[in-house]
């Protein structure tokens, strides 16, 4: 994996020239939005004297908000489309980048880690290819349902947001485990344990011998014995360091061969900021800082170590 200070050297050598034009369309967005805002706010200040409604208010910024989307949305395209996938390339030529394309719903919901019904499902800036001998694909999710109160108001809640990781997987397996965030236990104790038992959904809940894996995981599987096959007493100690690592909620699944992984964010990993300099060294070595911690999966999770036939 590259380093920080090899990435210091490529963002001076070969990032600053192609971050140059770039910065030159932000600064015109920048100004567009700048005016409009002006000209919105303007307008809702006569509307609010006409009709003497603050509801005005809540219209305008509406507006405004649209305006500014419609006003970045070339530049962020142009902008990932060009610097995000020569970062990509940088971290490993085996690897490409889509800011259109992402991980399909379908392939989302066959991993069953969530099991709520998807009424609406975004995905983003997928990465793919091969680290070493695991093919591996990655992308932004955000995966919503909706719900309508008994007048009608429509609210959208969140089933999962941020990146949905499919790689190989260095066992062999029929089955299917699930390696889910343990709240149960964390907030209700031996009833969340057992509350856990009586959920069928995902096959039986397997207890393992590490108190420390089992503070964080809740593990179901189709098959007691291949859940501890999978999960070896040296993959549940990395996968606790992963986790801690993280600091955030973090659900795995295996089936077919493979590990899907969920690892949730609450913003968007890979959109550049209209309102911030993109010759900033530190905003963009944030995007190589969170494509080297996805990435780090591998590594850390001993992923390119094939198991006797893999």
């Amino acid at each position: 994996m590259r380093t920080s200070e090899e990435f210091y050297n490529f963002f001076n050598t070969e990032l600053v020239p192609a971050l140059a034009p770039h910065e030159e369309v932000r600064k015109k967005a920048l100004q567009q939005i700048w005016t409009w805002w002006a000209m919105i706010g303007g307008l809702s200040l006569v509307l609010l004297l006409i009709f003497r409604n603050i509801q005005v208010l809540f219209f305008t910024v509406v507006i405004g908000w649209i305006v500014q989307y419609w006003s970045t949305r070339q530049f962020r395209g142009d902008f990932k489309a060009d610097i995000l996938t020569r970062i990509v390339h940088f971290i490993s030529p085996g690897l490409s980048y889509n800011k259109d394309s992402g991980i399909s719903q379908k392939e989302f919901e066959y991993s069953r880690l969530f099991l709520q019904g998807i009424d609406e499902y975004d995905r983003e800036d997928q990465v793919q290819g091969r680290i070493g001998e695991t093919r591996l694909r990655f992308s932004e999710v955000h995966a919503k349902y909706v719900t309508h109160d008994s007048k009608g108001h429509r609210t959208e809640h969140t089933i999962f947001r941020g990146l949905f990781f499919i790689a190989d997987f260095n066992k062999n397996f029929p089955g299917r485990t699930y390696v889910l965030a343990d709240t149960a236990e964390n907030l209700l104790g031996g009833v969340g344990t057992w509350l856990q038992s009586q959920d069928r959904s995902r096959g039986e809940l397997v207890k393992l011998e590490d108190p420390d894996f089992e503070k964080l995981f809740a593990v179901f599987s189709s098959d007691q014995v291949e859940a501890r096959y999978i999960l070896s007493t040296s993959f549940m100690a990395r996968l606790v360091d992963f986790r801690k690592k993280a600091g955030r909620q973090i659900s795995l699944a295996f089936l077919d061969n493979r590990i899907y992984v969920a690892l949730a964010y609450s913003r968007d990993l890979f959109e550049p900021n209209v309102f911030r300099t993109l010759l900033d060294y530190s905003a963009i070595k944030s995007y190589f800082d969170d494509l080297t911690f996805v990435l780090s999966m591998v590594e850390d999770l001993n992923l390119n170590v094939r198991i006797w036939g893999k």
